[in-house]
């Protein structure tokens, strides 16, 4: 097995780190995922069913609030991140259509796997109004004590996840 070709972890992370204080300097945000496709989903349900989308709706205030949904740069943010990493994978050579999976797992297990998990952590990012980059960089940036609590508790949960699901990595 061929050894891949990543940057080192340590310059990355100071990378991100002022690429975060340049997103403030710049726009007076942070970096976030999730707004974005809590976005995206209330303007498709709007389209298909208007009526559920009204004053006291979860999707209101995505649009309804000062801050369109077609507009705002937390869109405009995800996109450039999958551009991002899709340039990036190719500059390395590593776009290429596979399932990554361990040994004892079938594809169909890991892929029912990354689905649960993508479900989880999208209905967990919601009840902590952020994702892990929102809460974990921009609320631990600020030393908010709910990020910090956040973040310990995805990599602890992530650690004894870990425990159950080892024996297929093998």
């Amino acid at each position: 097995m061929e050894k891949e070709n990543y940057k080192n972890p340590y310059i990355m992370g100071v990378f991100l780190g002022l690429a975060l204080l340049f997103t403030y300097y710049i726009s007076g945000h942070g970096l976030g995922a999730s707004g974005a496709f809590y976005r995206i989903v209330a303007e498709i349900t709007n389209v298909i069913s208007p009526a559920s989308t009204g004053e006291g709706s979860v999707y209101y205030s995505y649009l309804k609030g000062p801050e369109p949904s077609k507009s705002t740069w937390l869109i405009f943010e995800s996109i450039g991140i999958m551009l991002g990493g899709f340039i990036s994978g190719l500059i390395g050579g590593r776009v290429k259509w596979e399932t990554i999976k361990g040994a004892n797992a079938s594809r169909g297990l890991r892929l029912t796997m990354a689905l649960v998990g993508g479900i989880l952590i999208g209905f967990v990012s919601k009840i902590t109004l952020g994702c892990t980059s929102g809460q974990g960089m921009n609320g631990a940036a600020v030393l908010s004590v709910g990020s910090w609590v956040f973040l310990f508790s995805v990599f602890g949960g992530g650690f004894m996840a870990a425990y159950f699901v080892r024996k297929q990595w093998k």
